[in-house]
């Protein structure tokens, strides 16, 4: 296995923090082991104006998003960068201590893993931010099946080529974990040190669960994103052909039983729509598979 490892950073407005969380990488990696590659997903500074590289034994790659892309698609960005087949994650907010990535990093190696994870001890953020991930984990947890403690917590080791096998869209970052475990990956998780936020404003709140949960029920009806799109969608339609049969069925009880009318009745109006949904599902489905 190589001995090299490519640190990921996706940064959004963390100017202020990406200095310090270099100076903190420096001192705990050797300069020949690793690479950094910083993602600016286009903030409102130009990330590149506050890092003098000049100040780095190590090689840095930035590169700029053209607007603003979200985590998973900077890490998807940052991995076609890479020069290493082994691949770091941590945040650019300074609450993930680089000498917990390097702890990791050398029980990946020790351990012969595929990839090994993290759970934080003690999170240390605000409220909202704690009760938008305490939900997001919870239902995530629910429809994912998956064991790990904390699918939010960003540090992770992980080999480049189980990363290049995974679609990365949407919110996905959040579901390396379960997806490595529906796998059958050697997977590890570890506990580790979480900080406060010193620097800048968090860009997440209660908003980040929809995107989650849309994640959580493609990850359900996907099997772990491990079958096809067709089969995906054709579960999706199932159960809404499921249900608009439910709700006609009541809405027949309810004509010939009690004498309503059929065409008056709501329950009848949304069991139609039910099934027009369920085909437009169906047809997308299909056409995805063949893009």
């Amino acid at each position: 296995m190589s001995k090299k490892l490519s640190i990921i950073i996706p940064c959004y407005n963390e100017e202020s923090n990406i200095p310090s969380l270099l100076d903190e990488i420096k001192e705990s990696f050797d300069a020949n082991t690793f690479e950094v590659i910083l993602i600016d997903d286009a903030s409102e500074n130009i990330l590149s104006d506050f890092i003098d590289l000049s100040n780095y034994e190590f090689q840095i790659i930035i590169e700029r998003n053209s607007y603003n892309m979200g985590q998973t698609r900077s890490i998807k960005s940052g991995l076609k960068l890479t020069n290493f087949s082994n691949i770091g994650l941590i945040d650019g907010d300074c609450q993930n201590p680089p000498q917990e990535l390097k702890r990791l990093w050398d029980m990946y190696l020790n351990k012969n893993l595929d990839a090994i994870v993290s759970f934080r001890i003690k999170r240390n953020d605000n409220l909202r931010k704690k009760l938008s991930s305490f939900l997001g984990n919870k239902f995530s947890k629910f429809l994912t099946g998956s064991q790990l403690k904390d699918m939010g917590s960003s540090l992770k080791v992980v080999r480049k080529i189980i990363l290049e096998d995974i679609f990365f869209n949407g919110d996905l970052h959040r579901f390396i974990g379960p997806i490595l475990e529906k796998r059958k990956y050697k997977l590890l998780e570890v506990g580790v040190e979480h900080r406060e936020r010193k620097k800048g404003k968090s860009n997440y709140g209660i908003g980040r669960v929809t995107p989650v949960l849309i994640d959580s029920f493609l990850f359900y009806f996907s099997d772990g994103f491990t079958r096809p799109l067709r089969y995906t969608f054709g579960k999706i339609s199932i159960f809404f052909i499921f249900l608009s049969s439910l709700l006609l069925i009541i809405a027949l009880f309810q004509k010939f039983l009690g004498g309503f009318s059929l065409y008056s009745n709501p329950l009848f109006t949304i069991s139609l729509f039910g099934y027009l949904v369920s085909a437009q599902i169906f047809t997308l489905g299909i056409n995805k598979d063949f893009d």
